[in-house]
C-alpha cells in the first residue's frame, strides 16, 4: 500500500475501504468513445451505464460542443470514470490507436451483429449522435463496423439505450471469455483503488500536497497504457 493511501485510508470507515477495492479489482480496460452527443442527458446516461459495469475509461469528441454533466443523471458515476475529453476525432483515434485498440463503431446497417464482434483483440467502442450517427471521418476509419440486432419495428434506439445495451454485452461475454486484453493487472487496479480512494476525499489533494505527496491524478500512466 502506498504511504498517500495509507494516510487516506485512515479518513475512511473500513466497509468504504472494502468498496472501493472490489470496485477496483472488477474495472475493465475496454475505451468507450462518444463523438458530438448533442443531448448532455444522454451523455451522463451512458457514463452511469459504464461505470456501473465496470468500464472506466471514456472518450468525448465534443468538436462544437462542450460537456457539461448532469449530476442528477449519472447520480455521482463520473466521479469514478476517467473522461477525457477531444475536440478532434482523428487526434482521438490516433491516441487508442498509439495504445494498440482497433475501432468499433455502432452501424445500424453493418453486417455483423454485436454478440458476434470478436473481442480476440483490444477494441474502442464507439457511438455517434442522436441524429446522424458517427461522422463520416469516423465511419471510414473504423476496423469494424457491427450493429445490435433488433427484430421490431423501430430501427434504432435511443444513445444511452444503444450503448447499454452493447456495454451489457461485452461485460457478459468477458466474463465468459476473459480476454487478456481486457483484465487490468494488479498494479493497474492498485492505482485505481488509490486514485478513488483519494476521489472519495475532499481534501485529500490539499492533505497529502502538504506533506509534498503526489496525487495518483497526477500520474495514470499503467491505466492508459497498451492492453
Amino acid at each position: 500500500m502506498s504511504e498517500s493511501r495509507e494516510i487516506l485510508g485512515s479518513f475512511i470507515s473500513e466497509s468504504r475501504r472494502n468498496r472501493i477495492a472490489e470496485v477496483s479489482r472488477a474495472r475493465l480496460r475496454l475505451p468507450l468513445i462518444l463523438e458530438d452527443i448533442h443531448n448532455m442527458g444522454n451523455i451522463s446516461a451512458v457514463c452511469r451505464s459504464a461505470e456501473a459495469l465496470g468500464f472506466h475509461e471514456l472518450h468525448l469528441i465534443t468538436r462544437n460542443l462542450s460537456f457539461k454533466q448532469s449530476s442528477r443523471t449519472t447520480q455521482g458515476a463520473d466521479q469514478w470514470l476517467f473522461l477525457k475529453p477531444w475536440q478532434s476525432t482523428r487526434a482521438c483515434l490516433l491516441d487508442l490507436r498509439s495504445r494498440g485498440y482497433k475501432i468499433a463503431v455502432s452501424d445500424p446497417e453493418a453486417a455483423l451483429a454485436l454478440t458476434d464482434l470478436p473481442l480476440d483483440r483490444p477494441l474502442a467502442l464507439t457511438f455517434g449522435n442522436e441524429k446522424d450517427g458517427v461522422s463520416e471521418e469516423l465511419r471510414q476509419a473504423a476496423d469494424l463496423k457491427f450493429r445490435i440486432p433488433m427484430t421490431g419495428f423501430s430501427k434504432s434506439f435511443n444513445i444511452s439505450v444503444a450503448a447499454g445495451i452493447c456495454l451489457f454485452e461485452i461485460w457478459r461475454r468477458i466474463q465468459v471469455e476473459k480476454p487478456v486484453w481486457a483484465i487490468l493487472s494488479r498494479e493497474e487496479q492498485s492505482e485505481i483503488e488509490e486514485i478513488y480512494t483519494r476521489r472519495s476525499l475532499p481534501f485529500a489533494s490539499k492533505m497529502l500536497s502538504k506533506k509534498g505527496l503526489e496525487s495518483a491524478e497526477q500520474s495514470l500512466s499503467s491505466l492508459f497504457a497498451r492492453p
